[in-house]
């Protein structure tokens, strides 16, 4: 994630062509839709049976990874939903000059 931020920021940013898809928010919005379902089907399967979960030397109680995994599974949408209700209103506000928008008041 930092190499693609700095990449961006050095040579993408700079580029009068670029593609819109590949800048930061938009991005990310591609990946965590990508990544919601698999999360969910394997955090209902963590809660839902007993599973041994390691942290290289810490071996959690199952009540601290149920209680992790939920809070993800409530969080995650929530992210999502602010993250993509953010980059459409950037966008939006960006395609219609200001004084259009001031004249429709």
């Amino acid at each position: 994630g930092f190499s693609y931020i700095m990449y961006y920021r050095m040579v993408m940013m700079k580029s009068q062509r670029r593609v819109k898809w590949l800048e930061p928010g938009f991005l990310s919005i591609f990946v965590l839709d990508c990544g919601l379902i698999g999360f969910t089907k394997s955090a209902a399967k963590i809660i839902s049976q007993p599973t041994l979960v390691t942290f290289f030397f810490w071996k959690p109680e199952r009540w601290e990874v149920q209680a992790f995994v939920l809070a993800g599974v409530v969080l995650y949408p929530v992210i999502f939903v602010v993250l993509t209700y953010f980059l459409v209103y950037d966008v939006t506000t960006k395609l219609v000059p200001k004084e259009a928008r001031e004249d429709a008041d």
